[in-house]
């Protein structure tokens, strides 16, 4: 919350870092197939075309193993370390691929606003 209301004195709005992807945890039988066991890491599910992950290199079906050298075996964590991190800023991600381990640099973004949600017109 302080790191809210700070943001917001200082831009007068909310700055959240943001990489462009969506991720899912990792189970056992994702653990199995990509062959990692005892590991921590969260599964790539999404890119944002264009988005910063994107630019970076990051994949569909890519394991997370470390963003900035602190595991990220939960998800939300990872994307809230993420979102703390200042647009501009690079940081480094540990995957593996294909049963390889890459480490990519991704310069984080600012996340983009919500789109307005749809609003029906009343029928007459």
């Amino acid at each position: 919350a302080l790191e809210v209301m700070k943001s917001i004195i200082e831009h007068g709005q909310v700055i959240r870092g943001w990489l462009g992807i969506e991720v899912q945890p990792m189970t056992e039988e994702l653990a199995e197939s990509f062959g990692i066991k005892d590991r921590p890491g969260i599964v790539v599910a999404g890119v944002f075309q264009g988005g910063p992950a994107q630019k970076a290199g990051l994949q569909l079906g890519d394991v997370i193993l470390s963003i900035n050298g602190e595991a990220a075996g939960d998800g939300r964590r990872s994307m809230n370390q993420v979102a703390r991190t200042k647009p501009g800023d690079r940081i480094a991600i540990q995957v593996m691929r294909k049963g390889k381990e890459l480490t990519l640099n991704a310069e984080v973004g600012l996340r983009p606003p919500p789109a307005p949600a749809a609003v029906k017109k009343e029928e007459k």
